[in-house]
């Protein structure tokens, strides 16, 4: 079976993180699921090579050349000899595209300039002249007569058109090897038509059920990577953004070098055009039509993730693949580049998040990451425009909670631990009020307000769960076994729960760890507050002594009484996820929403 991945020499670097991004996540066991054929032969896209010329130069088919299996099709539009293959099939790529009709400008371009006007080459004045006065009007006629030509009912077609989903990045390859463009970039734009006609396709046909509505989410996905490439090498990806003013400062880091070409400059279009790639993508001056394009195709596909257990290619997809999906709706390049923005803004100028880039966000967020237990990466989706500050009250409020049990570890009273822990739930509750909801996401909140449920049931019984000990440095089996078994069971449960909601094999493991680390955490802490600031008031007094006796050393053992309140307040946190079957114990700390989830 031949090989067509796109090999590194064979695409420009401008072009291999788009081609990589294409061929990589979900898409190759949707391969293996979807196409009753083999890999697509160079017959395929030879078939496929004069549509879309046609297509990449704007200029539609007329009504008698849209039926595939009239021999127009197959021998260059006009019927002329010499145009196929000694087996019928199209020439080679070496063969002389058809021919369209060239606008006045690009005419005296090729007047001027060395052109081979019957081959695939041209004078770079006649392209910048074709580009300049490409009509989006034309764009449109060119990508719905596409539309149509994949609509007919061949079985050729078909097979082409799972080529085209299936496939993408190889139409990166063709497109460069059949050149006929000066700027690298205007590959990636006859990319952006061709995944435009087959989204509209296989998004009207009527076909939901069938081959058609199988391909439809792969389609939607394919759409969303080419729309938004240029948007992932924004200015000042890697760093929390300000709310400059349009032509505010010039980015202090640069983009990675093989996205630098995206960066528009004044030589991009006549007039100085700032916008650069963006305004030429469905013809002159179209970038509006580009960023609703791409806001659209960012829509369909979070939907399709959304309810991807209904569609039959991603519902069997390795979980891996859907994170990294998942991970290329919401990020960048990566959860180190921050948040995708798609923006009015041309890329040299910074910008911040719009109401829809963090409604998709929080939707990813609340639906995606936090069921898989993958908590921490969503540090790095906050978007302020206090510069950093958000990270600094982070850090302190995490400071707090693991200083209180180190703290105690040291030597010092329970009251200065309770304080630190006092300030931990501070600093939260101060960055939820100034910073939102997924502020508070990677904190985990449901976990403390469940754990606190066991102090309720611990602290009205009778005070023999406070005669508990723990000889250290090598306690006796029955005292260390209620706390293995609270937290073993807690494991056992969060395991369970992360691999039900889509975590690896691999990885479930070390999530559950994960969350039971910081459900530990958060459960000292409430048992700290608890014990020696509540439990001294409500608690029972037996003999004239309460609890506050275990806390100023004149009976128990301290540490030992904290630490089975812990490990009952962690299990009792963790099993209280049933009361509250539709979400997960990581979900935030939210009850209503308003959108439609149907």
């Amino acid at each position: 079976m031949p090989d067509h991945t796109p090999r590194p020499e064979q695409l420009p670097p401008l072009l291999r993180p788009l081609a990589q991004r294409l061929d990589s996540g979900l898409l190759p066991s949707a391969r293996k699921l979807a196409s009753p054929d083999p890999s697509p032969t160079e017959l395929t896209w030879r078939y496929l090579r004069r549509r879309l010329h046609r297509l990449w130069s704007a200029a539609p088919d007329t009504p008698d050349e849209a039926d595939p299996s009239a021999p127009e099709a197959l021998d260059g539009g006009d019927g002329a000899p010499g145009t196929e293959g000694p087996d019928g099939a199209p020439a080679s790529d070496d063969a002389t595209p058809p021919r369209t009709e060239r606008p006045a400008a690009v005419e005296t371009a090729e007047a001027v300039g060395t052109v081979e006007t019957d081959g695939a080459a041209e004078s770079p004045a006649a392209i910048e002249a074709d580009r300049a006065t490409e009509s989006p009007a034309a764009v449109e006629a060119a990508i719905e007569e596409f539309r149509r030509y994949l609509a007919t009912p061949d079985e050729r077609v078909r097979r082409e058109l799972r080529t085209l989903v299936l496939y993408p990045h190889e139409l990166l390859r063709h497109s460069v090897k059949v050149g006929g463009v000066s700027d690298e970039r205007d590959h990636w734009v006859r990319a952006c038509r061709v995944v435009e006609a087959v989204w509209r396709h296989v998004d009207s046909a009527p076909d939901t059920h069938g081959d058609l509505g199988r391909l439809r989410p792969i389609a939607a996905r394919n759409r969303f990577l080419v729309l938004t490439e240029p948007m992932r090498y924004r200015s000042r990806a890697l760093t929390p953004r300000l709310p400059f003013p349009r032509g505010g400062l010039a980015p202090r880091l640069p983009v990675p070098r093989s996205g630098r070409a995206w960066l528009p400059t004044p030589l991009d279009a006549p007039h100085g055009d700032t916008y650069g790639v963006f305004n030429r993508a469905f013809g002159h001056q179209t970038h509006a039509l580009l960023l609703s394009r791409a806001r659209a195709a960012r829509r369909d596909w979070y939907t399709c993730l959304d309810t991807y257990q209904a569609q039959p290619l991603l519902a069997q997809a390795p979980s891996a693949a859907l994170e990294t999906e998942v991970a290329a709706v919401a990020t960048a390049r990566g959860y180190r580049s921050g948040p995708l923005v798609i923006s009015v803004n041309d890329l040299n100028l910074s910008a911040r998040p719009d109401g829809e880039d963090e409604a998709i966000t929080w939707g990813l967020v609340q639906r995606h990451l936090l069921p898989r237990f993958t908590f921490l990466p969503t540090v790095v989706l906050r978007d302020t425009p206090l510069l950093g500050l958000d990270h600094l009250l982070a850090a302190l409020a995490l400071a707090c909670g693991i200083s209180a049990p180190a703290a105690l570890a040291l030597g010092a009273p329970f009251s200065t631990a309770a304080l630190l822990a006092a300030g931990c739930y501070a600093l939260i509750g101060a960055g939820a009020l100034v910073f939102g909801r997924i502020w508070t996401a990677p904190w985990l909140l449901r976990l403390p307000a469940t754990a606190a449920l066991g102090l309720v049931v611990l602290i009205p019984l009778p005070d023999w769960w406070q005669r508990a000990s723990l000889d250290l440095p090598f306690p006796e089996p029955t005292q260390v076994a209620p706390l293995l078994l609270f937290v073993g069971v807690s494991l056992g449960y969060l395991l369970i729960e992360a691999r039900n909601h889509g975590a690896g094999r691999l990885s479930a493991p070390v999530r559950a760890v994960t969350v039971v680390a910081a459900g530990a955490l958060h459960a000292f802490l409430v048992s700290l507050l608890g014990l020696v600031v509540i439990a001294p008031a409500f608690g029972e007094h037996t003999n004239g002594t309460g609890i506050d006796a275990v806390w100023n050393g004149a009976t128990g053992d301290p540490a030992a009484v904290l630490a089975l309140a812990t490990a009952w307040c962690l299990t009792v946190g963790v099993f209280s996820q049933v009361l509250w079957d539709d979400r997960p114990i990581t979900a935030p700390l939210a009850h209503l929403h308003w959108r439609n989830d149907r």
